[in-house]
């Protein structure tokens, strides 16, 4: 009857989905070994394009897989391809170059708040994408209280995202020589917590 044949439709879409997450993780994979590629070579300003150009395709790839398939993702460990590679390791070559020319400095910083507001952005659209709001969550008493898995698993990403913000916030304050860590510290110190609060309330 309908069971059956509910069953026999319910395969394909799930086999449809599962292989669009692979694709798309092939995809991430084949940007995060091509980001590492350049990066063994020199870093210079001929080659600095092609690295932001490579992170920035990476960050859109790992974005999408993030608000599309967020339990698949965060076991593929998308997350720390996101940052590690896409964020993370283009920033520290660059660092390593900056003092050599003021181009190499512009590129990095352009790269560093391009970074932060996209991971700042991705915050937003987790809470979309998701179904649930950090500021009502924390101002909602502090308990276990029954919560969706996808809502769960997009606090654990906000969290990340939140984390990584900071960090490249006190690299942009490095860049700049300055000793105004007053962005990193708002991020580091209130929303940082205020995720690890959620976290705490759900689990």
């Amino acid at each position: 009857g309908g069971g059956v044949d509910g069953g026999h439709r319910a395969r394909p879409v799930q086999s449809q989905e599962e292989g669009k997450f692979v694709a798309s993780l092939n995809r991430v994979n084949h940007l995060e070994s091509r980001i590492g590629a350049l990066l063994e070579r020199d870093v210079t300003l001929r080659t600095i394009p092609s690295i932001i150009s490579a992170s920035e395709q990476l960050k859109v790839a790992c974005c999408e897989l993030l608000l599309q398939h967020g339990k698949r993702s965060l076991a593929a460990r998308v997350d720390q391809k996101l940052w590690r590679c896409a964020c993370y390791s283009v920033v520290e070559a660059l660092r390593s170059r900056s003092g050599s020319s003021q181009d190499v400095q512009t590129h990095l910083l352009n790269f560093i708040e391009h970074s932060k507001l996209l991971l700042l952005g991705l915050v937003e659209k987790l809470q979309t994408q998701c179904g649930f709001c950090l500021e009502d969550v924390v101002d909602q008493e502090r308990s276990r209280i029954a919560v969706q898995s996808k809502a769960k698993i997009g606090a654990i990403l906000c969290h990340n995202c939140f984390i990584w913000a900071g960090d490249l916030a006190r690299y942009q304050q490095q860049a700049l020589k300055k000793e105004d860590w007053s962005v990193a510290r708002k991020v580091q110190q209130h929303q940082v917590p205020k995720t690890r609060d959620v976290l705490v309330a759900w689990w």
